[in-house]
């Protein structure tokens, strides 16, 4: 299966990019996922390539699986909501 494709689980590989994301590589294991950093505290995962293609992409809060972000849309409203209320302070 194309993990460019959407199916309806989740987004394509070219909208994390996209939206900004950076690809891991894992050679030893074959497989691939995004992260994007938010903040020093704040990480957004994707799941990894081999389950991309079963179940479409989707993301994460790092070390929360509770929440996944099934589509572009829902996880722009997520970036932006984080991103216009980190504290200056830190």
């Amino acid at each position: 299966m194309d993990t460019n494709t959407t199916n309806y689980n989740g987004m394509t590989e070219q909208e994390l990019i996209e939206i900004g994301f950076e690809r891991v590589d894992e050679f030893e294991e074959n497989y691939h996922y995004y992260i994007m950093d938010i903040s020093d505290d704040i990480t957004l995962i994707s799941n990894a390539s081999d389950e991309a293609e079963r179940d479409g992409w989707n993301v994460e809060l790092f070390d929360s699986a509770s929440v996944k972000f099934k589509t572009k849309q829902e996880l722009l409203s997520l970036i932006t909501i984080l991103i216009n209320n980190l504290d200056s302070d830190e």
